[in-house]
């Protein structure tokens, strides 16, 4: 009763899907849209080809957009949500060199995609050389977006990553109190 409670104020949909590896995924509902959440391990064939998780694709669509993203990893966005990404960086002057920076980083290594039948697509060799992704990747659903990461770069970042969580957390809050 109490995890029905608490599933209710979180906004997760009741319907639950149990994979093939025994893990459960909740569709998480959050002002109205999906989020996207968790991660999949996934083998890159030597073409650069990869599948795109099923529970990925039911809320991306099978239309999207591939970036360099920060920390080493590639970003994923909804063909749909990619403007409302990088709205604040494309309105900035142009005579904003930090904007234009940004600009560069992010709309300068875009690629849209379209995901095949089984939801597979390649990645572009420049990105797959940004990101130093060789022989299986790791998708992060992050809300309103994916990360793509190499499997060994993702155990060192995630193992930092876990060891300072809370410091981590602590500056937010911190950062939050000081605006």
């Amino acid at each position: 009763m109490k995890l029905d409670c608490c599933i209710a104020k979180l906004g997760i949909d009741r319907s639950v899907k149990t994979l093939l590896n025994g893990m459960k995924w909740y569709k998480v509902v959050i002002n109205g849209e999906y989020m996207v959440i968790g991660q999949h391990q996934s083998k890159i064939a030597e073409n650069g080809r990869i599948a795109l998780p099923k529970k990925f694709r039911d809320q991306l669509g099978n239309k999207f957009v591939i970036a360099q993203g920060y920390e080493g990893c590639l970003i994923i966005v909804a063909e749909g949500k990619w403007e409302n990404l990088v709205s604040d960086l494309t309105n900035r002057p142009f005579f904003m060199g930090q904007a234009r920076d940004s600009l560069r980083f992010l709309l300068g290594s875009a690629s849209f995609i379209t995901v095949d039948e089984q939801g597979r697509f390649v990645i572009p060799d420049y990105l797959r050389k940004y990101a130093n992704i060789e022989n299986s990747g790791i998708f992060l659903g992050l809300g309103s977006y994916i990360e793509l990461w190499d499997n060994k770069k993702w155990a060192q970042y995630s193992e930092n990553l876990n060891s300072n969580s809370e410091s981590i957390a602590q500056r937010l809050i911190n950062e939050n109190k000081s605006e």
